[in-house]
């Protein structure tokens, strides 16, 4: 008797832990599923509305869908206006986009359950050839020399930076004439005699592109 009260009571827990599970797996479809990304550059998933992209480099968008079923995301690259902007490669967990030309488009990836329901996400995404580096100029002493000064160009930059872009080589002028081109981001001049000097620097980047030259005005008494 007791033995049949036992069986009955642990088919009862199972049938109810059954139900359970079952109502937890239909209120899980009933549930929107949603879309998240990021890319390298970020620590977790999340929404995104807009990026940038460096033609060179491409652009790598990881992404996971939030569902008990196993959607298929769809995307669509749209250009602002013109024709396609973006051409694109899915890859188990990963968009891998590319860009024919500079401009502005925006990428569209969506997924739909079976039961209609539906999540998107538009991403604005800019893409550009390369931006150019910016030289940035400090003067100050140098010790032992009454002439001397330190020309310092290491707060120079690169635009780009985030997308790998860097400073190669640095060009410094005195009186509009190159002194100095090397890999160096500073370098010490003795100058011949008192006066008024005009300093220059121009900094080259990893794609090539030089920045516009800046000035100092420097007197020695």
């Amino acid at each position: 008797m007791k033995k049949q009260i036992l069986i009955k009571s642990l088919a009862l827990i199972i049938i109810l832990s059954a139900c359970d599970t079952t109502d937890n797996y239909f209120k899980g479809l009933k549930e929107k599923p949603e879309i998240l990304v990021k890319t390298i550059l970020d620590d977790d998933f999340g929404k995104k509305t807009a990026d940038s992209m460096k033609i060179s480099n491409g652009y790598q968008l990881f992404y996971t869908v939030v569902d008990i079923e196993k959607l298929t995301l769809k995307v669509e690259p749209t250009p602002e206006t013109g024709v396609a902007l973006f051409s694109y490669e899915i890859d188990n967990e990963k968009i891998s986009v590319s860009a024919n030309r500079q401009g502005i488009g925006n990428l569209k990836l969506s997924v739909k359950d079976s039961f209609g329901k539906t999540d998107e996400m538009i991403i604005r995404l800019t893409s550009f050839d390369n931006l150019p580096p910016v030289a940035v100029l400090e003067i100050s002493n140098y010790p032992g020399f009454e002439y001397g000064r330190t020309l310092d160009a290491a707060k120079s930059y690169d635009q780009d930076a985030k997308y790998g872009g860097t400073i190669t080589l640095y060009r410094f002028l005195v009186n509009g004439k190159e002194i100095e081109r090397t890999y160096n981001s500073f370098m010490h001049y003795n100058f011949p005699q008192p006066g008024n000097y005009e300093i220059g620097l121009q900094v080259l980047d990893n794609d090539d592109e030089w920045s516009g030259i800046v000035y100092s005005n420097l007197t020695i008494d």
